[in-house]
């Protein structure tokens, strides 16, 4: 074996050798982050219960009318989305809330909590 035949097969198994460990490493640390299917359900949930309770609380939300104080024009029983943008979305509710972006104009109609 010549010189640079050697040098030759010596620069092969080096590659191969640093190769092999980096495919292992690698394949490791795949299975680490792997989670179990429950895990990723679980976490999927939450984060769509998150997104949900997020727009409730800034964006808009949905109210049944409770009774008959706004007949003719909402009956009871009926479903109403409130824009809470205009309004002011509260950051915290009863505590914090951020100002209002534009006073309520003839004709709207006004949500209160109690």
């Amino acid at each position: 074996m010549t010189f640079p035949e050697f040098q030759d097969h010596l620069v092969k198994k080096t590659e191969s050798l640093l190769t092999w460990n980096k495919r292992r490493r690698l394949s490791k640390e795949h299975k680490e982050r792997q989670r179990h299917p429950v895990v990723e359900w679980g976490l999927s949930l939450f984060f769509i219960i998150l997104l949900v309770m997020v727009i409730n609380m800034f964006l808009f939300q949905n109210y049944r009318i409770p009774s008959e104080s706004m007949l003719p024009g909402l009956e009871v029983g009926d479903l109403i989305f409130v824009e809470k943008v205009a309004a002011g979305p509260e950051i915290l509710p009863g505590v914090l809330k951020i100002p209002n972006m534009r006073n309520p104009l003839r004709g709207e109609v006004v949500s209160f909590e109690s």
